[in-house]
């Protein structure tokens, strides 16, 4: 027996909670794997290449996809990897190496201790600091302030990854180069955002950037449709311009949200944040600004004020704050809103178990932000289902979120679901893969990607991974993946 098989754990109850992560898709799996190192991924890739054996790589299982979730196999679970390596500057940039369980929480206390002439930050910033960091970059998650500074791809330079029979890639920014869909990109994209289809990120190269010295947060609360859609047109038709000051997040949260976020606000500590909103209020639009000058900062103030006021949104029922600590009070009422659905979708578990999370999230840039809005809540109340929206203004990118009660509306929204789709992707919209596809939202990606695109990413998976070894029903079809 080797040393590999001797660690595997079989899968009795204690670990019953790995089977599923917050999308609270069941998973099933014959064993788990705890690798302390980089040589210890190797060892069970080239064990699990010799014995045929299937693994699905956990982080800190907080997806919404389903990507972590087991089909069988083995769970490769990487949470004892949260080592930081090396710190060094080179050609005036900033990078840190760590190991791929490091969670987001622990990474910023760790950039906080670092010595440097600059206070530094990673910009990536998901909803969920327990979040691990191979997580993050296997679905190159964006965060509130991808408007400012990108996708997590922006922010990788390099990664080391162990293929499928323990060899080993490592890939830096700039240095090779594949074609994905007819387009060319950085062969180190393929693996960040392919959620782990490919291989297994063993140490990833971050690279770190100056904290501007003034941030701002703003919550503004609209009662009515049509100041809700006439700020969002201004906040739209000054977009360049409030860019250019340090406009870094603008995001949406609808009435239902904020209904969730107050109801279980004394139940969930992740709620806390999230007092109840004034009667009548039908929205609610957050908006962060990170400047090198406290003028600028004071520039979207003004802008955003005078905005507000053409709408007709009262500014005096506006929120603000300014400094890291006050938008980050800020930050936390808009990550209730996801907290807030996943808890709601948690209780709604207790009596029907096979529910999971039944979400959309697609890149609808070219869509009119009313025009989308409307087509959501009339489609959902048509099915006899409640909706929470909740996401990215700019760019459209909303996360519309179905509540169902029973079985049969969950079927029932899946069939919406697939119809939203398919509609929208008629018009260039598509499943935006910055947050992962996983297994739910697989079917809604292949249909609505382009097929050279998918082609391709089947040439790569057979490529890198022949026996679909890695991660399979993940992205691509189980057929496809082994």
């Amino acid at each position: 027996m080797s040393g590999v098989e001797e660690r595997i754990r079989t899968v009795d109850e204690k670990f019953q909670d790995y089977l599923t992560d917050e999308s609270r898709l069941q998973g099933r799996a014959e064993g788990i794997f705890f690798p302390e190192s980089e040589a210890d991924i190797r060892e069970f890739a080239a064990w699990a290449h010799r014995n045929g054996a299937a693994a699905t790589i956990q982080g800190g299982r907080t997806g919404l996809a389903g990507g972590a979730v087991p089909a069988g196999g083995c769970l490769l679970n990487l949470s004892k990897m949260c080592r930081v390596g090396k710190f060094f500057r080179d050609v005036g940039a900033y990078f840190l190496e760590v190991e791929p369980g490091l969670s987001l929480r622990q990474l910023r206390q760790e950039i906080k201790q670092l010595k440097s002439e600059a206070e530094l930050f990673w910009p990536p910033d998901p909803t969920e600091t327990s979040a691990s960091v191979g997580g993050i970059v296997s679905c190159s998650a964006r965060g509130l302030c991808a408007p400012r500074y990108g996708s997590t791809n922006h922010h990788v330079a390099g990664a080391r990854i162990v293929l499928a029979g323990g060899g080993i890639m490592e890939l830096r920014r700039g240095e090779r180069f594949v074609s994905l869909g007819g387009a060319k990109m950085d062969l180190l994209d393929l693996f960040i955002g392919g959620e782990g289809i490919f291989g297994v990120l063993s140490r990833v190269t971050l690279q770190l950037q100056p904290r501007p010295p003034h941030s701002w947060g703003f919550i503004f609360f609209l009662e009515q449709k049509e100041t809700l859609y006439a700020f969002v047109e201004k906040l739209k038709g000054s977009r360049h311009r409030l860019m250019e000051l340090g406009l870094a997040a603008a995001e949406y949260m609808d009435h239902t949200t904020l209904q969730l976020m107050a109801q279980y606000g004394g139940a969930a500590n992740s709620l806390k944040a999230a007092p109840p909103p004034e009667p009548g209020v039908l929205a609610a639009i957050y908006l962060e600004a990170h400047c090198r000058e406290e003028e600028a900062g004071l520039e979207i103030a003004d802008k955003l004020l005078e905005m507000a006021a053409e709408a007709n949104c009262d500014p005096d029922k506006a929120w603000a704050a300014s400094g890291e600590g006050g938008v980050e009070q800020m930050r936390e009422f808009r990550h209730a809103a996801a907290a807030a659905v996943n808890f709601r979708l948690a209780r709604a578990r207790l009596s029907e178990p096979r529910l999971t999370g039944l979400d959309l999230y697609l890149a609808a840039d070219d869509e009119d932000f009313a025009g989308l809005l409307e087509k959501y809540v009339a489609g959902a109340a048509g099915a006899g289902l409640n909706v929470a929206i909740y996401g990215h203004l700019l760019g459209n990118r909303l996360r519309v979120n179905l509540l169902p009660e029973s079985y049969a509306q969950y079927e029932e929204g899946r069939r919406l679901l697939a119809q939203w789709a398919l509609e929208l992707a008629g018009r260039r919209a598509q499943a935006d893969r910055q947050h992962g596809i996983g297994k739910l939202k697989r079917e809604l990606f292949l249909q609505t990607a382009p097929r050279q695109y998918i082609e391709d990413l089947k040439k790569f998976k057979d490529y890198y991974d022949p026996a679909g070894m890695w991660n399979r029903g993940t992205l691509l079809p189980p057929a496809q993946s082994g």
